[in-house]
């Protein structure tokens, strides 16, 4: 049987767009941080469920949109009873007409449609998850390349953002405290506060590609870093590399090569014969 969820919300416009905001509490209850297809029901508009995606808002709750033609007087100050019913299997999103015709002249809609309709989502979120065009157009030619070499989903995706560009900013929901930090979980492996590297390296509208202390997270182990913080407020940082040598330490080839002036080969033979 399926969990319902009951809660009240206010209406709300975003640039000009009604959606509904769930409370974090609410929100909890849902089955994942990412998208959640969901059967809607609202009495006091319709007395029939609607099937609507949840989009995440990028501060671990979700919203999702009203459709103003569907419900052309949505009341924007009382408080409306709503009934979420996560479903178990999705419905196949909607795919956009550019995207739709550069699969077609590629060849690729066949693979796409292949794909799960969570799967579908995810292509459609990740590409759409930015205001420029450009990029846009690299995301869909990405996404050909993928799915031809048969990846069924976008790689390294962080889903509990928000791809709506219309009412967000940098993956966060606008209105209330979007200029927060962003603490959102990372799909992949559970840790907190990293934002993952998208194949093209991100964009100042999507996901980023460094975490939260700078670090790019484009695949593969960094190592261990250590920190030796001066008195003068500077920091010396050294980062062993799995299986390699310290890096640019004091007492490094590089580091006494800038000080002495010397080359740094020439510092690194010599100290391997000592």
């Amino acid at each position: 049987m399926s969990t319902k969820i009951t809660f009240t919300s206010t209406p709300h416009l975003i640039n000009t767009h009604p959606l509904i905001h769930l409370p974090k509490p609410t929100s909890a209850l849902l089955p994942a941080r990412g998208l959640v297809v969901c059967s809607i029901l609202i009495p006091s508009l319709s007395p029939k469920p609607f099937i609507a995606p949840l989009e995440p808002d990028g501060k671990k709750s979700h919203f999702f949109l009203i459709d103003s033609d569907t419900f052309p007087d949505i009341p924007s100050d009382q408080s409306l009873s709503i009934t979420l019913t996560p479903l178990k299997k999705y419905p196949a999103p909607p795919l956009p007409s550019d995207i739709h015709e550069a699969f077609r002249l590629s060849n690729t809609l066949d693979l796409y449609y292949k794909c799960t309709p969570a799967s579908q989502y995810d292509w459609i979120r990740w590409i759409r998850s930015t205001k420029n065009e450009e990029t846009r157009r690299k995301r869909i030619e990405v996404a050909i390349d993928k799915l031809g070499k048969g990846s069924r989903r976008p790689c390294c995706f962080n889903r509990s953002l928000c791809t709506v560009m219309e009412v967000s900013k940098g993956g966060v929901l606008l209105g209330g405290d979007e200029t927060a930090e962003l603490e959102v979980n990372a799909v992949e492996d559970g840790r907190e506060g990293v934002e993952y590297a998208i194949e093209d390296g991100g964009d100042e509208d999507g996901v980023k590609g460094t975490d939260r202390g700078g670090r790019k997270r484009r695949g593969g182990a960094m190592g261990e870093e250590e920190r030796d913080v001066q008195g003068n407020g500077s920091s010396n940082v050294r980062k062993k590399r799995r299986g390699g040598k310290a890096g640019k330490g004091e007492g490094s080839p590089v580091a006494i090569a800038v000080k002495s002036g010397k080359p740094a080969r020439q510092i690194r033979n010599s100290q391997e014969a000592q």
